[in-house]
């Protein structure tokens, strides 16, 4: 939140989008001391609203003056607040690549997510984790122990539509659609797409999720249904290149990590793949 930014929109008589902001950041931080006094001064604004239609030009300039002047008070008082109040962005990065699938490069991607991270200028502001080799045990156990704000799942998925060889996609999928995880023996496990609608309205419930990454084939059939609990998912409409996902997800994270938000990290992540030359670019969408 750009305290400096939200004076200039007072500047610009766009006050109503500070109020919106401000709705935002509290929404996230319902305990915060300064929320009663965020309600007083939205009350004044709202009462000023309904009753500008009744001032003449002189009451209702000096009305706004006043207003303006106690919400740029109010943005001072909440600037020292902010540095304790901001937290990291924790990205928790999940794959898993049963032996009875075809083997993809998912350490490689990491690696490369983790220099893109580590050589930006927000690295401090992220914070990555990463659990491989993803059972039901370990999945659950990374949400909760994590309540990541981003959630990256790298491996195979399955759906509907033509597969190709060396692709992110299981080589027989069953009529339903999902993902693959793997069971104690390393062998694949179903993750339906019905149990991923049930996994996400849960991690909803219990941490801020931001966006959902599922650098899997087939998996915007899930990214759709996932969207009721999830602002931003990501997937993949078919089957996707080990390299182009590779490519995207860096292209994505190098953006994120710079400052970009999701929408344009995504923009991003999709011009890495332009640049290659890999055209596999309108495979990717953000819902």
């Amino acid at each position: 939140m750009n305290i400096e930014q939200h004076k200039d929109y007072i500047a610009q008589s766009r006050i109503d989008l500070v109020f919106k902001e401000l709705k935002t950041f509290f929404d996230s931080n319902p305990q915060h001391s300064l929320i009663n006094r965020l309600k007083v001064v939205n009350g004044q604004w709202t009462n000023f609203k309904k009753e500008e239609m009744f001032m003449t030009a002189q009451e209702k300039a000096l009305a706004k003056t006043r207003i303006d002047y106690t919400v740029l008070e109010f943005l001072d008082e909440l600037k020292p607040v902010l540095t304790t109040a901001t937290h990291s962005l924790r990205i928790l990065f999940l794959s898993a690549n049963p032996v009875d699938t075809t083997q993809l490069k998912l350490d490689t991607e990491f690696v490369e997510i983790q220099k893109r991270i580590q050589n930006s200028t927000e690295n401090k502001k992220l914070e990555l984790f990463i659990d491989t080799h993803v059972t039901l045990d370990k999945l659950h156990n990374a949400v909760q122990k994590y309540r990541p704000n981003i959630f990256h799942f790298s491996g195979h998925g399955f759906g509907t539509g033509e597969l190709k060889e060396e692709s992110r996609s299981v080589e027989k999928p069953p009529i339903l659609s999902g993902l693959i995880i793997e069971d104690e023996r390393g062998n694949r496990k179903i993750l339906s797409q019905s149990a991923l609608d049930g996994l996400f309205e849960l991690i909803a419930k219990e941490s801020k999720v931001e966006l959902v990454l599922l650098n899997a084939c087939y998996s915007a059939e899930q990214a759709t249904t996932i969207k009721k609990y999830v602002q931003n998912v990501i997937g993949m409409t078919e089957s996707i290149s080990d390299r182009a996902a590779i490519v995207f997800s860096t292209g994505f994270y190098r953006a994120l990590a710079n400052g970009k938000d999701i929408g344009t990290a995504y923009k991003y992540g999709i011009n890495s793949i332009e640049i290659e030359g890999l055209n596999e670019q309108h495979k990717i969408i953000l819902v």
